[in-house]
């Protein structure tokens, strides 16, 4: 048989030869026993994670083979409340939309957090205009598990800036330097 013959297995037919139907068992230090891995407290034998995604997969077909940004996306309540992370504690408050390529994203409703003009025109601009939103990075945005920000803002909690606070900013980038 020449290579050209061969059948190319999909990843998920991989992923199903490679799973280990036995259950994890461990041992005094948290170590599987089952698989042969070491492991650090807290973390999940690879075997488990590998059953899990697999019947992810199944549960929801339509999410197999989106890359996790994809899929949190995919998973985001429509309308539901959300925070982008611009970096310095300032924040994107905005709802999930359907964007016009039809996957889900953030439409910036207010600014929330340590903003200063420097950095505000340009989300400014995006509020007050006609922008259908985009879809950032999961690891910018707050209610992400992998979200972290050492400044200690809390975007839930702050009160957002005012509509002429947005205004005095998108005019502030809109003018010559």
């Amino acid at each position: 048989m020449s290579t050209n013959d061969r059948k190319v297995p999909t990843s998920r037919a991989l992923l199903e030869d490679l799973a280990c139907e036995d259950l994890c068992t461990f041992d005094h230090s948290g170590n599987c026993q089952a698989h042969g891995y070491s492991l650090d407290p807290g973390e999940v034998c690879p075997q488990q994670q590998l059953k899990q995604l697999l019947e992810e997969d199944d549960l929801h077909p339509e999410y197999a083979g989106l890359s996790p940004e994809a899929k949190w996306w995919a998973e985001q309540e429509l309308g539901s409340t959300i925070h982008y992370h611009n970096g310095f504690g300032e924040y994107v408050r905005g709802v999930v939309v359907v964007l016009p390529d039809g996957q889900r994203g953030i439409k910036p409703l207010e600014l929330v957090g340590n903003w200063d003009n420097s950095h505000a025109g340009y989300h400014a601009a995006k509020i007050l205009g006609d922008n259908p939103g985009w879809q950032p990075h999961i690891s910018n945005i707050y209610e992400h598990p992998s979200f972290t920000d050492d400044r200690g803002v809390n975007p839930l909690t702050t009160v957002p800036f005012s509509k002429e606070e947005l205004l005095e900013w998108a005019g502030a980038r809109s003018q010559p330097a």
